[in-house]
Protein backbone atom coordinates (compact mmCIF):
# COMPACT_ATOMS: atom_id res chain seq x y z
CA UNK A 1 0.00 0.00 0.00
CA UNK A 2 1.44 3.16 -0.59
CA UNK A 3 1.78 4.77 2.47
CA UNK A 4 2.06 8.90 3.47
CA UNK A 5 4.91 10.73 2.25
CA UNK A 6 4.30 10.34 -1.73
CA UNK A 7 0.39 10.03 -1.60
CA UNK A 8 -2.03 12.56 -2.72
CA UNK A 9 -0.36 16.38 -1.64
CA UNK A 10 1.89 15.47 -4.25
CA UNK A 11 -0.20 16.38 -7.67
CA UNK A 12 -1.45 19.49 -5.11
CA UNK A 13 2.20 21.19 -4.34
CA UNK A 14 2.72 21.09 -8.04
CA UNK A 15 1.43 24.25 -8.22
CA UNK A 16 4.62 26.27 -7.57
CA UNK A 17 4.98 29.16 -9.57
CA UNK A 18 8.89 29.82 -10.83
CA UNK A 19 9.31 32.27 -7.34
CA UNK A 20 8.15 29.26 -5.12
CA UNK A 21 10.48 26.38 -3.96
CA UNK A 22 8.92 22.89 -2.92
CA UNK A 23 9.36 20.39 0.10
CA UNK A 24 9.18 16.60 0.77
CA UNK A 25 5.39 15.50 -0.43
CA UNK A 26 2.93 14.12 2.39
CA UNK A 27 -0.55 12.64 1.87
CA UNK A 28 -3.61 15.32 3.24
CA UNK A 29 -5.14 12.68 5.02
CA UNK A 30 -1.23 12.53 7.47
CA UNK A 31 -1.08 16.16 6.95
CA UNK A 32 -4.88 17.02 8.73
CA UNK A 33 -4.58 14.52 11.59
CA UNK A 34 -0.97 14.82 13.57
CA UNK A 35 0.28 18.03 11.92
CA UNK A 36 3.49 18.67 9.81
CA UNK A 37 5.55 19.27 12.50
CA UNK A 38 5.72 17.61 15.53
CA UNK A 39 7.80 20.03 17.67
CA UNK A 40 5.01 23.04 16.68
CA UNK A 41 2.13 23.49 19.03
CA UNK A 42 -0.14 24.52 16.85
CA UNK A 43 -1.77 21.23 15.27
CA UNK A 44 -3.98 23.15 12.54
CA UNK A 45 -1.04 23.57 10.02
CA UNK A 46 -0.66 24.38 6.08
CA UNK A 47 -1.56 20.77 3.87
CA UNK A 48 -0.40 22.07 0.57
CA UNK A 49 2.68 24.24 -0.30
CA UNK A 50 1.71 27.85 1.16
CA UNK A 51 1.85 30.79 -1.90
CA UNK A 52 5.47 31.51 -2.59
CA UNK A 53 6.54 29.56 0.18
CA UNK A 54 10.67 30.16 0.51
CA UNK A 55 12.50 28.68 3.04
CA UNK A 56 13.83 30.63 6.11
CA UNK A 57 16.23 30.63 8.83
CA UNK A 58 13.72 31.16 11.70
CA UNK A 59 13.92 29.03 14.61
CA UNK A 60 11.58 26.32 15.50
CA UNK A 61 9.88 27.06 18.68
CA UNK A 62 11.02 24.15 20.63
CA UNK A 63 14.36 25.95 19.68
CA UNK A 64 13.60 29.20 21.20
CA UNK A 65 14.83 30.37 24.27
CA UNK A 66 12.32 31.19 26.53
CA UNK A 67 12.78 34.81 28.25
CA UNK A 68 10.62 36.44 31.41
CA UNK A 69 7.58 38.51 30.44
CA UNK A 70 7.65 42.48 31.82
CA UNK A 71 5.81 43.61 33.94
CA UNK A 72 3.69 45.47 31.76
CA UNK A 73 3.19 43.08 28.91
CA UNK A 74 2.33 40.19 32.15
CA UNK A 75 -0.56 43.00 32.87
CA UNK A 76 -1.56 42.78 29.46
CA UNK A 77 -1.36 39.38 29.28
CA UNK A 78 -3.49 39.18 31.95
CA UNK A 79 -6.29 41.71 30.72
CA UNK A 80 -6.17 39.70 27.44
CA UNK A 81 -6.77 36.17 29.35
CA UNK A 82 -10.18 37.48 31.00
CA UNK A 83 -11.36 38.35 27.52
CA UNK A 84 -13.50 36.41 25.35
CA UNK A 85 -12.10 35.07 22.25
CA UNK A 86 -14.63 36.30 19.62
CA UNK A 87 -15.67 33.58 16.92
CA UNK A 88 -19.55 35.04 15.92
CA UNK A 89 -19.62 37.56 13.64
CA UNK A 90 -20.48 41.45 15.40
CA UNK A 91 -23.16 43.66 14.95
CA UNK A 92 -22.58 45.89 12.60
CA UNK A 93 -21.69 47.05 8.94
CA UNK A 94 -20.25 44.14 7.25
CA UNK A 95 -17.59 44.62 4.51
CA UNK A 96 -17.10 41.01 2.77
CA UNK A 97 -15.05 39.13 0.38
CA UNK A 98 -11.91 42.35 -0.11
CA UNK A 99 -9.25 40.88 -1.71
CA UNK A 100 -6.23 40.28 0.27
CA UNK A 101 -2.68 40.34 -0.17
CA UNK A 102 -0.15 39.32 2.80
CA UNK A 103 3.24 38.83 3.35
CA UNK A 104 4.37 36.14 6.77
CA UNK A 105 5.59 33.44 7.83
CA UNK A 106 3.79 29.77 8.62
CA UNK A 107 5.28 26.55 9.82
CA UNK A 108 5.59 23.83 7.02
CA UNK A 109 7.03 20.28 6.83
CA UNK A 110 9.73 20.76 9.59
CA UNK A 111 10.98 24.49 9.21
CA UNK A 112 9.21 28.38 9.04
CA UNK A 113 8.63 28.82 5.20
CA UNK A 114 8.03 32.94 4.34
CA UNK A 115 4.91 33.57 2.02
CA UNK A 116 2.78 35.54 0.01
CA UNK A 117 -0.93 35.52 -0.10
CA UNK A 118 -2.52 36.72 -2.59
CA UNK A 119 -6.22 36.67 -3.19
CA UNK A 120 -8.07 35.24 0.28
CA UNK A 121 -11.44 36.59 0.44
CA UNK A 122 -11.39 39.05 3.81
CA UNK A 123 -14.03 40.15 6.09
CA UNK A 124 -14.26 42.96 8.83
CA UNK A 125 -16.94 44.39 10.70
CA UNK A 126 -17.46 48.40 11.75
CA UNK A 127 -20.05 49.05 14.52
CA UNK A 128 -21.68 51.26 14.98
CA UNK A 129 -20.08 52.29 17.76
CA UNK A 130 -16.84 53.00 16.40
CA UNK A 131 -15.35 49.22 17.15
CA UNK A 132 -13.90 47.88 13.95
CA UNK A 133 -13.47 43.72 13.89
CA UNK A 134 -11.14 41.71 11.25
CA UNK A 135 -11.88 38.38 10.66
CA UNK A 136 -8.37 35.99 10.18
CA UNK A 137 -6.61 38.92 10.59
CA UNK A 138 -3.18 37.19 10.60
CA UNK A 139 -3.66 35.29 6.82
CA UNK A 140 -1.20 32.74 7.49
CA UNK A 141 -3.39 30.92 10.43
CA UNK A 142 -7.19 30.91 10.11
CA UNK A 143 -9.76 29.66 12.78
CA UNK A 144 -12.33 32.20 11.54
CA UNK A 145 -12.32 33.98 14.97
CA UNK A 146 -12.18 37.90 15.34
CA UNK A 147 -9.97 40.38 16.75
CA UNK A 148 -11.71 43.63 17.82
CA UNK A 149 -10.09 47.48 17.28
CA UNK A 150 -11.87 51.00 17.39
CA UNK A 151 -11.47 54.26 15.32
CA UNK A 152 -9.01 56.87 16.34
CA UNK A 153 -8.57 60.34 14.82
CA UNK A 154 -8.85 60.00 11.10
CA UNK A 155 -9.26 57.20 9.09
CA UNK A 156 -6.72 55.26 11.36
CA UNK A 157 -8.16 52.13 13.29
CA UNK A 158 -6.15 50.83 16.48
CA UNK A 159 -5.71 47.52 17.52
CA UNK A 160 -4.11 47.11 21.16
CA UNK A 161 -2.56 43.72 21.74
CA UNK A 162 -2.00 40.40 22.89
CA UNK A 163 -5.62 39.10 21.98
CA UNK A 164 -7.02 35.29 21.96
CA UNK A 165 -6.81 34.34 18.45
CA UNK A 166 -6.33 30.77 18.28
CA UNK A 167 -7.83 27.55 20.07
CA UNK A 168 -7.47 24.13 20.33
CA UNK A 169 -7.83 21.38 22.97
CA UNK A 170 -5.09 21.06 25.26
CA UNK A 171 -2.82 18.04 25.99
CA UNK A 172 -0.72 16.81 28.94
CA UNK A 173 2.81 15.33 28.62
CA UNK A 174 1.78 11.98 27.20
CA UNK A 175 -0.45 13.89 24.13
CA UNK A 176 -3.87 12.37 25.64
CA UNK A 177 -6.31 15.29 25.66
CA UNK A 178 -7.40 16.64 28.83
CA UNK A 179 -10.90 18.42 28.01
CA UNK A 180 -9.09 21.83 28.69
CA UNK A 181 -9.01 24.82 25.70
CA UNK A 182 -5.55 26.35 25.35
CA UNK A 183 -5.08 29.50 23.49
CA UNK A 184 -2.42 31.39 21.74
CA UNK A 185 -2.55 35.01 21.39
CA UNK A 186 -1.54 37.73 18.11
CA UNK A 187 1.16 40.19 19.78
CA UNK A 188 2.87 43.07 18.33
CA UNK A 189 6.23 41.87 18.04
CA UNK A 190 9.73 42.15 16.92
CA UNK A 191 13.39 40.21 15.91
CA UNK A 192 14.64 38.39 18.68
CA UNK A 193 18.45 40.07 19.18
CA UNK A 194 19.52 37.13 17.34
CA UNK A 195 17.36 38.02 14.74
CA UNK A 196 16.35 34.78 14.31
CA UNK A 197 12.77 34.48 16.18
CA UNK A 198 10.37 37.08 17.00
CA UNK A 199 9.51 38.27 20.56
CA UNK A 200 6.92 40.59 22.03
CA UNK A 201 7.42 44.49 21.66
CA UNK A 202 8.10 45.82 24.77
CA UNK A 203 7.49 49.60 24.22
CA UNK A 204 4.47 48.94 22.32
CA UNK A 205 1.41 46.46 21.81
CA UNK A 206 -0.26 48.57 19.36
CA UNK A 207 -0.87 48.37 15.99
CA UNK A 208 -2.30 50.83 13.64
CA UNK A 209 -4.34 50.51 10.30
CA UNK A 210 -6.34 53.16 7.81
CA UNK A 211 -9.56 51.98 6.17
CA UNK A 212 -9.39 54.94 2.74
CA UNK A 213 -10.93 54.51 -0.47
CA UNK A 214 -11.86 51.40 0.02
CA UNK A 215 -8.88 49.79 1.22
CA UNK A 216 -8.19 48.51 4.61
CA UNK A 217 -4.03 48.87 4.88
CA UNK A 218 -1.82 48.15 8.04
CA UNK A 219 0.54 51.14 8.34
CA UNK A 220 2.31 49.36 10.82
CA UNK A 221 4.20 46.58 9.48
CA UNK A 222 8.17 44.91 8.50
CA UNK A 223 9.08 48.44 7.19
CA UNK A 224 8.59 49.91 10.85
CA UNK A 225 10.42 46.37 12.13
CA UNK A 226 6.45 45.60 13.41
CA UNK A 227 5.21 42.14 13.08
CA UNK A 228 1.83 40.58 14.19
CA UNK A 229 2.92 37.00 15.55
CA UNK A 230 0.52 34.19 16.89
CA UNK A 231 2.46 33.36 20.25
CA UNK A 232 1.41 31.54 23.79
CA UNK A 233 0.53 33.50 26.70
CA UNK A 234 4.38 33.53 27.65
CA UNK A 235 4.91 35.34 24.38
CA UNK A 236 6.90 32.71 23.02
CA UNK A 237 6.58 32.83 18.96
CA UNK A 238 4.78 29.67 17.61
CA UNK A 239 6.14 29.98 14.04
CA UNK A 240 3.31 32.05 12.75
CA UNK A 241 3.00 36.04 11.69
CA UNK A 242 2.25 38.67 9.21
CA UNK A 243 4.37 41.25 8.36
CA UNK A 244 2.40 43.23 5.96
CA UNK A 245 -1.78 43.26 5.20
CA UNK A 246 -3.91 45.00 2.69
CA UNK A 247 -7.53 44.60 1.75
CA UNK A 248 -9.14 45.91 -1.11
CA UNK A 249 -12.91 46.10 -2.24
CA UNK A 250 -12.86 43.52 -5.04
CA UNK A 251 -14.69 45.10 -8.16
CA UNK A 252 -13.82 42.14 -10.70
CA UNK A 253 -16.57 41.57 -12.57
CA UNK A 254 -18.01 38.11 -13.66
CA UNK A 255 -19.05 36.97 -16.78
CA UNK A 256 -23.04 36.72 -17.15
CA UNK A 257 -24.86 34.03 -19.35
CA UNK A 258 -27.28 35.79 -21.84
CA UNK A 259 -31.00 35.13 -20.90
CA UNK A 260 -31.02 33.49 -24.86
CA UNK A 261 -28.40 31.19 -24.25
CA UNK A 262 -29.17 27.33 -23.88
CA UNK A 263 -26.17 25.66 -22.30
CA UNK A 264 -25.59 22.12 -22.81
CA UNK A 265 -23.62 19.72 -20.69
CA UNK A 266 -20.83 18.88 -21.83
CA UNK A 267 -17.97 15.54 -20.98
CA UNK A 268 -14.42 17.51 -20.09
CA UNK A 269 -11.48 15.26 -20.41
CA UNK A 270 -8.34 16.24 -19.42
CA UNK A 271 -4.80 15.62 -17.12
CA UNK A 272 -4.77 17.12 -14.02
CA UNK A 273 -1.23 16.91 -13.83
CA UNK A 274 1.98 17.01 -16.55
CA UNK A 275 2.54 13.15 -15.57
CA UNK A 276 -1.19 11.83 -17.57
CA UNK A 277 -3.03 11.35 -14.48
CA UNK A 278 -6.75 11.96 -16.36
CA UNK A 279 -9.91 12.99 -14.94
CA UNK A 280 -13.00 13.83 -16.22
CA UNK A 281 -15.89 16.36 -14.87
CA UNK A 282 -19.13 17.61 -16.35
CA UNK A 283 -19.36 20.83 -17.26
CA UNK A 284 -21.77 23.44 -19.00
CA UNK A 285 -21.36 24.99 -22.27
CA UNK A 286 -23.16 27.40 -24.19
CA UNK A 287 -22.83 29.72 -27.47
CA UNK A 288 -24.64 32.97 -28.28
CA UNK A 289 -23.51 34.20 -31.88
CA UNK A 290 -19.76 34.34 -31.62
CA UNK A 291 -19.62 34.04 -28.00
CA UNK A 292 -18.74 30.74 -26.32
CA UNK A 293 -19.02 30.31 -22.41
CA UNK A 294 -17.87 27.79 -20.24
CA UNK A 295 -19.58 26.96 -16.70
CA UNK A 296 -19.05 24.54 -14.27
CA UNK A 297 -15.46 24.47 -13.89
CA UNK A 298 -14.69 24.55 -10.23
CA UNK A 299 -17.47 23.09 -8.07
CA UNK A 300 -16.47 26.14 -5.89
CA UNK A 301 -18.07 28.50 -8.15
CA UNK A 302 -20.60 26.35 -10.52
CA UNK A 303 -22.38 28.95 -11.16
CA UNK A 304 -19.30 31.00 -12.89
CA UNK A 305 -18.99 31.54 -16.39
CA UNK A 306 -15.64 32.00 -18.81
CA UNK A 307 -16.61 34.10 -22.18
CA UNK A 308 -14.92 33.12 -25.08
CA UNK A 309 -14.96 34.19 -28.60
CA UNK A 310 -15.06 31.52 -31.66
CA UNK A 311 -14.01 32.66 -34.48
CA UNK A 312 -12.59 30.78 -37.98
CA UNK A 313 -13.00 27.28 -36.17
CA UNK A 314 -10.89 28.57 -32.85
CA UNK A 315 -12.43 29.17 -29.79
CA UNK A 316 -9.67 31.87 -27.94
CA UNK A 317 -10.29 32.30 -24.47
CA UNK A 318 -8.15 35.44 -22.61
CA UNK A 319 -7.11 35.62 -18.59
CA UNK A 320 -7.66 36.22 -16.04
CA UNK A 321 -11.87 35.71 -16.12
CA UNK A 322 -12.83 36.39 -12.68
CA UNK A 323 -15.27 33.03 -11.20
CA UNK A 324 -15.86 34.62 -7.73
CA UNK A 325 -15.17 33.29 -4.28
CA UNK A 326 -14.94 29.52 -3.03
CA UNK A 327 -13.73 27.40 -0.09
CA UNK A 328 -10.02 26.57 -0.10
CA UNK A 329 -8.51 23.71 0.83
CA UNK A 330 -7.82 24.63 4.45
CA UNK A 331 -10.77 24.86 6.86
CA UNK A 332 -11.85 28.09 7.14
CA UNK A 333 -10.03 29.40 4.37
CA UNK A 334 -11.68 31.23 0.97
CA UNK A 335 -10.55 32.76 -2.12
CA UNK A 336 -11.24 35.22 -5.11
CA UNK A 337 -10.38 32.42 -7.86
CA UNK A 338 -10.08 32.96 -11.71
CA UNK A 339 -9.85 30.98 -14.55
CA UNK A 340 -5.95 31.51 -16.23
CA UNK A 341 -4.44 30.25 -19.58
CA UNK A 342 -1.11 28.99 -18.39
CA UNK A 343 1.73 27.04 -19.32
CA UNK A 344 4.35 24.69 -17.45
CA UNK A 345 8.42 23.70 -17.36
CA UNK A 346 9.92 21.32 -15.18
CA UNK A 347 12.09 22.79 -12.48
CA UNK A 348 14.59 21.31 -9.69
CA UNK A 349 14.89 22.64 -5.98
CA UNK A 350 17.99 21.75 -4.59
CA UNK A 351 17.01 22.59 -1.06
CA UNK A 352 14.26 19.32 -1.39
CA UNK A 353 15.71 17.45 -4.62
CA UNK A 354 12.25 18.01 -5.82
CA UNK A 355 11.14 18.28 -9.35
CA UNK A 356 7.58 19.49 -9.70
CA UNK A 357 6.19 21.21 -13.53
CA UNK A 358 6.28 24.81 -12.72
CA UNK A 359 3.20 26.90 -13.93
CA UNK A 360 3.44 30.37 -14.86
CA UNK A 361 0.11 32.86 -16.54
CA UNK A 362 -0.05 33.21 -20.45
CA UNK A 363 -2.33 35.27 -22.32
CA UNK A 364 -4.65 33.12 -23.80
CA UNK A 365 -5.64 29.39 -24.78
CA UNK A 366 -6.74 28.64 -28.21
CA UNK A 367 -8.96 25.67 -29.16
CA UNK A 368 -10.10 24.00 -32.36
CA UNK A 369 -13.75 24.24 -32.67
CA UNK A 370 -15.86 21.36 -34.59
CA UNK A 371 -19.28 23.57 -35.27
CA UNK A 372 -20.53 20.22 -36.62
CA UNK A 373 -19.77 17.70 -33.96
CA UNK A 374 -19.88 20.62 -31.56
CA UNK A 375 -16.35 19.74 -29.85
CA UNK A 376 -13.57 21.36 -28.20
CA UNK A 377 -9.59 20.63 -27.98
CA UNK A 378 -6.18 21.80 -26.94
CA UNK A 379 -3.21 20.13 -26.09
CA UNK A 380 -2.13 23.63 -23.95
CA UNK A 381 -3.17 24.37 -20.24
CA UNK A 382 -5.88 26.25 -18.09
CA UNK A 383 -6.28 26.56 -14.25
CA UNK A 384 -8.40 27.99 -11.73
CA UNK A 385 -5.95 30.08 -9.80
CA UNK A 386 -6.53 31.80 -6.41
CA UNK A 387 -5.80 35.37 -7.01
CA UNK A 388 -4.38 37.22 -10.31
CA UNK A 389 -0.92 38.11 -9.12
CA UNK A 390 0.60 34.49 -8.06
CA UNK A 391 0.28 31.62 -9.66
CA UNK A 392 -2.03 28.84 -6.90
CA UNK A 393 -3.79 26.82 -9.03
CA UNK A 394 -7.03 24.59 -7.66
CA UNK A 395 -7.25 23.22 -10.34
CA UNK A 396 -4.96 22.35 -13.63
CA UNK A 397 -6.54 21.48 -16.77
CA UNK A 398 -4.21 20.13 -19.73
CA UNK A 399 -4.79 18.87 -23.10
CA UNK A 400 -8.40 19.27 -22.31
CA UNK A 401 -11.53 17.91 -24.82
CA UNK A 402 -15.12 18.69 -24.13
CA UNK A 403 -17.90 16.76 -26.32
CA UNK A 404 -21.91 16.92 -25.57
CA UNK A 405 -22.20 14.45 -23.03
CA UNK A 406 -25.64 11.95 -22.55
CA UNK A 407 -26.40 10.56 -19.14
CA UNK A 408 -26.40 6.94 -18.82
CA UNK A 409 -26.95 4.96 -15.61
CA UNK A 410 -24.20 1.93 -14.35
CA UNK A 411 -22.42 0.84 -11.36
CA UNK A 412 -19.74 2.43 -9.87
CA UNK A 413 -16.00 0.93 -10.17
CA UNK A 414 -15.33 -0.43 -7.39
CA UNK A 415 -13.41 2.65 -5.00
CA UNK A 416 -9.74 2.07 -4.16
CA UNK A 417 -7.65 2.23 -0.62
CA UNK A 418 -4.87 4.81 -0.56
CA UNK A 419 -4.21 5.70 2.90
CA UNK A 420 -5.33 5.13 6.41
CA UNK A 421 -4.90 6.40 9.79
CA UNK A 422 -5.53 4.55 13.09
CA UNK A 423 -7.40 6.01 15.35
CA UNK A 424 -5.04 8.23 17.73
CA UNK A 425 -6.36 9.14 21.39
CA UNK A 426 -4.28 12.36 21.18
CA UNK A 427 -5.72 13.47 17.63
CA UNK A 428 -9.72 12.23 18.74
CA UNK A 429 -10.09 10.29 15.39
CA UNK A 430 -8.61 8.26 12.58
CA UNK A 431 -8.94 8.16 8.35
CA UNK A 432 -9.71 6.93 5.69
CA UNK A 433 -8.60 8.14 2.07
CA UNK A 434 -9.40 6.50 -0.74
CA UNK A 435 -9.62 7.23 -4.62
CA UNK A 436 -12.43 6.61 -7.08
CA UNK A 437 -13.66 6.76 -10.52
CA UNK A 438 -16.49 8.25 -12.49
CA UNK A 439 -16.84 5.95 -15.03
CA UNK A 440 -19.46 3.04 -14.66
CA UNK A 441 -18.42 -1.07 -14.97
CA UNK A 442 -18.92 -0.57 -18.25
CA UNK A 443 -16.82 2.06 -19.24
CA UNK A 444 -19.48 4.99 -19.31
CA UNK A 445 -18.69 8.33 -17.13
CA UNK A 446 -21.59 8.88 -14.73
CA UNK A 447 -22.78 11.91 -13.26
CA UNK A 448 -21.07 12.44 -10.02
CA UNK A 449 -23.54 14.66 -8.84
CA UNK A 450 -25.64 11.52 -8.60
CA UNK A 451 -22.80 9.44 -6.97
CA UNK A 452 -22.70 8.60 -3.16
CA UNK A 453 -20.61 6.86 -0.54
CA UNK A 454 -21.22 4.39 1.93
CA UNK A 455 -18.65 3.70 4.89
CA UNK A 456 -19.07 0.42 6.66
CA UNK A 457 -17.41 -0.58 10.21
CA UNK A 458 -17.70 -4.39 11.15
CA UNK A 459 -19.99 -5.10 8.31
CA UNK A 460 -22.56 -2.47 9.50
CA UNK A 461 -23.13 0.75 7.61
CA UNK A 462 -21.81 3.85 9.23
CA UNK A 463 -23.70 6.91 10.63
CA UNK A 464 -22.72 9.97 10.12
CA UNK A 465 -23.80 12.27 13.08
CA UNK A 466 -23.75 16.13 13.31
CA UNK A 467 -22.76 16.08 17.10
CA UNK A 468 -19.44 14.33 15.92
CA UNK A 469 -19.01 16.12 12.19
CA UNK A 470 -19.60 19.56 13.27
CA UNK A 471 -18.31 21.72 10.66
CA UNK A 472 -21.26 19.90 8.74
CA UNK A 473 -23.41 17.18 7.03
CA UNK A 474 -25.26 17.36 3.57
CA UNK A 475 -28.33 19.36 3.57
CA UNK A 476 -27.73 20.09 7.57
CA UNK A 477 -28.96 17.00 7.92
CA UNK A 478 -28.52 15.65 11.64
CA UNK A 479 -27.81 11.91 10.44
CA UNK A 480 -26.76 10.48 7.01
CA UNK A 481 -25.18 7.13 5.74
CA UNK A 482 -25.16 8.64 1.91
CA UNK A 483 -22.62 10.85 2.13
CA UNK A 484 -22.54 12.63 -1.87
CA UNK A 485 -19.39 12.07 -3.89
CA UNK A 486 -18.40 15.64 -3.90
CA UNK A 487 -19.55 16.91 -0.70
CA UNK A 488 -16.81 18.65 1.27
CA UNK A 489 -16.84 20.40 4.67
CA UNK A 490 -13.34 21.45 4.41
CA UNK A 491 -12.43 19.64 7.68
CA UNK A 492 -13.70 15.70 8.35
CA UNK A 493 -15.23 14.88 5.20
CA UNK A 494 -12.89 15.98 1.82
CA UNK A 495 -12.88 15.89 -1.61
CA UNK A 496 -10.37 16.69 -3.85
CA UNK A 497 -10.11 15.47 -7.74
CA UNK A 498 -10.03 11.48 -7.49
CA UNK A 499 -9.58 11.37 -3.70
CA UNK A 500 -11.54 11.57 -0.90
CA UNK A 501 -10.93 11.91 2.82
CA UNK A 502 -13.41 10.53 5.94
CA UNK A 503 -12.19 11.04 9.42
CA UNK A 504 -13.78 8.89 11.79
CA UNK A 505 -14.29 9.04 15.43
CA UNK A 506 -15.12 5.61 16.75
CA UNK A 507 -12.55 2.85 17.64
CA UNK A 508 -12.65 -0.68 18.32
CA UNK A 509 -13.88 -2.33 14.58
CA UNK A 510 -11.72 -5.20 12.97
CA UNK A 511 -12.87 -4.23 9.33
CA UNK A 512 -13.97 -1.58 7.11
CA UNK A 513 -15.56 -1.03 3.99
CA UNK A 514 -15.92 1.67 1.46
CA UNK A 515 -19.04 1.09 -1.25
CA UNK A 516 -19.54 3.68 -4.24
CA UNK A 517 -23.61 4.42 -4.82
CA UNK A 518 -25.06 6.00 -8.25
CA UNK A 519 -28.86 7.03 -7.92
CA UNK A 520 -31.00 7.19 -10.97
CA UNK A 521 -34.18 8.09 -9.85
CA UNK A 522 -35.59 4.99 -7.72
CA UNK A 523 -32.93 2.89 -8.32
CA UNK A 524 -29.53 2.09 -6.79
CA UNK A 525 -26.59 0.61 -8.35
CA UNK A 526 -24.31 -0.28 -6.02
CA UNK A 527 -20.34 -0.84 -6.69
CA UNK A 528 -18.80 -4.00 -4.74
CA UNK A 529 -17.28 -3.59 -1.65
CA UNK A 530 -14.01 -2.48 -0.99
CA UNK A 531 -13.15 -4.40 2.52
CA UNK A 532 -9.90 -4.72 4.59
CA UNK A 533 -9.43 -5.65 8.03
CA UNK A 534 -6.19 -4.97 9.99
CA UNK A 535 -3.02 -7.49 10.98
CA UNK A 536 -1.41 -7.35 14.09
CA UNK A 537 0.32 -4.21 13.09
CA UNK A 538 -2.38 -2.13 12.00
CA UNK A 539 -2.08 -1.67 8.68
CA UNK A 540 -5.42 -2.98 6.29
CA UNK A 541 -5.41 -6.02 4.51
CA UNK A 542 -8.01 -7.41 2.26
CA UNK A 543 -9.49 -10.94 3.77
CA UNK A 544 -12.23 -11.95 5.70
CA UNK A 545 -13.06 -10.14 9.24
CA UNK A 546 -11.28 -11.70 12.00
CA UNK A 547 -14.29 -12.27 14.85
CA UNK A 548 -11.97 -14.06 17.16
CA UNK A 549 -8.99 -12.62 18.19
CA UNK A 550 -8.27 -8.72 18.43
CA UNK A 551 -5.01 -6.76 16.63
CA UNK A 552 -2.58 -8.48 19.12
CA UNK A 553 -3.82 -12.20 18.37
CA UNK A 554 -5.96 -12.45 21.84
CA UNK A 555 -8.78 -14.21 22.31
CA UNK A 556 -12.51 -12.49 22.47
CA UNK A 557 -13.93 -13.47 25.62
CA UNK A 558 -17.37 -11.51 25.62
CA UNK A 559 -19.16 -9.36 23.25
CA UNK A 560 -22.66 -6.37 25.18
CA UNK A 561 -24.60 -4.00 24.13
CA UNK A 562 -25.72 -1.04 25.51
CA UNK A 563 -28.34 1.53 24.57
CA UNK A 564 -27.77 4.99 24.48
CA UNK A 565 -28.34 5.66 28.18
CA UNK A 566 -26.29 2.65 29.36
CA UNK A 567 -28.83 -0.09 29.71
CA UNK A 568 -27.68 -3.35 28.65
CA UNK A 569 -29.62 -5.18 25.63
CA UNK A 570 -29.15 -8.66 25.34
CA UNK A 571 -30.13 -9.21 21.49
CA UNK A 572 -30.63 -5.58 19.63
CA UNK A 573 -33.54 -4.44 17.62
CA UNK A 574 -33.36 -1.67 14.96
CA UNK A 575 -31.56 1.40 16.59
CA UNK A 576 -28.37 2.46 18.12
CA UNK A 577 -25.91 0.67 20.68
CA UNK A 578 -22.64 0.58 21.81
CA UNK A 579 -21.01 -2.73 21.03
CA UNK A 580 -18.04 -3.24 23.30
CA UNK A 581 -15.98 -7.05 22.37
CA UNK A 582 -13.97 -7.66 25.55
CA UNK A 583 -10.73 -10.29 24.66
CA UNK A 584 -8.88 -12.49 26.85
CA UNK A 585 -5.98 -10.66 27.97
CA UNK A 586 -8.06 -7.92 29.50
CA UNK A 587 -8.47 -5.38 27.01
CA UNK A 588 -11.53 -4.42 25.09
CA UNK A 589 -13.04 -2.64 22.16
CA UNK A 590 -15.70 -0.16 21.61
CA UNK A 591 -17.97 0.77 18.75
CA UNK A 592 -21.01 2.60 18.17
CA UNK A 593 -23.54 0.07 16.27
CA UNK A 594 -26.07 0.75 13.98
CA UNK A 595 -28.64 -2.12 14.02
CA UNK A 596 -30.91 -1.73 10.55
Amino acid sequence: MRHFYTTMLAAMVATTSFAQSTVKTQSLLEANTVGTVTTCPIKQQAKVLPFGAKKTNFRLPNAIKRTALSPALRAKRAAAEDMPMISEQPKGTLYANYYGNELGYEIFWGGVVSTEIDGAAETFVIADNGDVYLKDAMSTLRQGNWIKGHKAEGDTIVFNFPQKYYQQEAEDEKGNPTGQMEYCYLWRTVLSDGRDSFVPDPTSQTIKYVFRNDSLIRVDDFKQGIFLSLADADGVWVGFNDYRSTWVKCNDQKAVLPATAKPEKYQLDYFFNANGQSDTRIINVATVDNDIYLGNLSDGNPDGWVKGELKDGKAYFKGKNYLGVEAGIDAGTSYHTYFSPAGSVKQHFEDYNFTIDSVYFKDEIIFDYNAETKTLKSDSLFIINVGKKDIYALTKFYNSSMAPWIEKAGTPKKPFLYDYLPYKDAAGKGGIQFDVEYTSTDGVYLDPNKMYYNIYFDDEIYTFYSDEYKSGLPGNAEEVTDIPLNYNNNVDLLAYNNSRIVYFYSTGFDSFGIQLLYKDGDKVYKSDMAKFVFDKDGEPVAGIKNTTANDFGAAVKSVSYTDLSGRSISKPNKGIYIKTVRFADGTQKTIKFIKK
